[in-house]
C-alpha cells in the first residue's frame, strides 16, 4: 500500500476540478437540444446552455469526490481549503481577464463548490454523530 499525501492530492483534485470547468462550458455550449424543449425557444436561448453546464458540473464533481474517497481514501473534510483553492483562483482570474466568460464559469463553479461544501458538511456531521460509531 502506498502512502498518500492528502494535502497535495486534495490540491491536485482541486486543479482537475477547476480545469474541467473549461471542458464543461464547451460541452454545455455544444450540447444538442432535446426535441421536447423545441417548443420553448426562450428557454433554449437563455437557460439551456447554463442548465447543461450546471448539471454536468454537479455530476463531474460527484464523480470526482467518489474517486477521491474510494480510490485515494481522501475525504473532503481532510483538506477542503486545498480542494477549493484552485476553483477560487480560477474564478478570480476569469473576473480579471475575461468578463464575457464569467457567467458561464460561475454556472460551473458554483454548483461544483456547493457539492464540495455539502460533502464536507455531511462528512463532518457524520464524524460527530454518536450513531456513526
Amino acid at each position: 500500500m502506498f502512502v498518500v499525501n492528502k494535502k497535495m492530492w486534495s490540491f491536485n483534485f482541486g486543479c482537475i476540478l477547476s480545469a474541467s470547468f473549461v471542458w464543461i462550458m464547451a460541452l454545455g455550449m455544444n450540447f444538442p437540444v432535446l426535441n421536447v424543449l423545441n417548443l420553448s425557444p426562450e428557454f433554449i436561448q437563455y437557460y439551456y446552455a447554463n442548465t447543461v453546464v450546471a448539471i454536468s458540473s454537479t455530476l463531474f464533481t460527484v464523480l470526482l469526490l467518489a474517486v477521491m474517497k474510494k480510490g485515494f481514501n481522501i475525504s473532503t473534510r481532510d483538506h477542503i481549503f486545498w480542494l477549493l483553492l484552485p476553483t477560487a483562483v480560477f474564478v478570480i482570474m476569469a473576473v480579471l481577464t475575461g468578463v464575457e466568460l464569467y457567467s458561464s464559469l460561475l454556472g460551473a463553479a458554483l454548483p461544483s463548490s456547493a457539492v464540495v461544501i455539502l460533502a464536507y458538511l455531511f462528512s463532518a456531521s457524520a464524524q460527530k454523530s454518536p450513531l456513526a460509531a
